[in-house]
């Protein structure tokens, strides 16, 4: 009543697949000697490098670990590829030097994708033909269509 927009959302955890969030991925491959960068590429590379050109071009300041991760057989341990993106209330930012909490290396989302999108075969075509979503300001939105402009083929 209040009208605040809320998000109705599947649930996406069963008795048989769990979610496995990537900071508790990220503890057990530092336990095992592992790196977590090359796993989850073996494990799930193009929806890990799909992340990256999503985040810069929703301009998204807040993919930490506790956001994005696995899902995970619950039977079996065996991690299944990355969930679908979630919690997307840091979207949108103005910002042009956002730095990227997904990549190995230090720098910002444009640099992280801009990688990214020499692994995955992705088109634009549809977002810039698109029209403004309702809940977006126009500055929100120019900003997505200039990134999906500036990291497309």
């Amino acid at each position: 009543h209040s009208g605040e927009k809320i998000v109705k959302c599947k649930i996406i955890s069963s008795e048989e697949i769990g979610i496995l969030p990537w900071e508790d991925f990220q503890v057990y491959c530092g336990r095992h000697g592992k790196n977590e960068y090359d796993l989850v590429k073996q494990i799930d590379a193009a929806n890990y490098y799909k992340m990256q050109v999503a985040d810069y071009i929703l301009g998204n300041e807040d993919r930490h670990g506790g956001n994005f991760g696995f899902f995970m057989d619950n039977q079996n341990g065996k991690l299944l590829g990355l969930y679908p993106l979630m919690d997307h209330d840091h979207a949108f930012s103005d910002e042009e030097a956002i730095p990227s909490q997904t990549s190995e290396r230090n720098e910002t989302l444009r640099q992280a994708a801009q990688e990214a999108i020499t692994h995955v075969n992705l088109d634009f075509d549809k977002v810039t033909e698109m029209e403004r979503p309702e809940d977006l300001e126009e500055g929100q939105w120019k900003a997505v269509l200039k990134r999906c402009r500036s990291i497309g083929r």
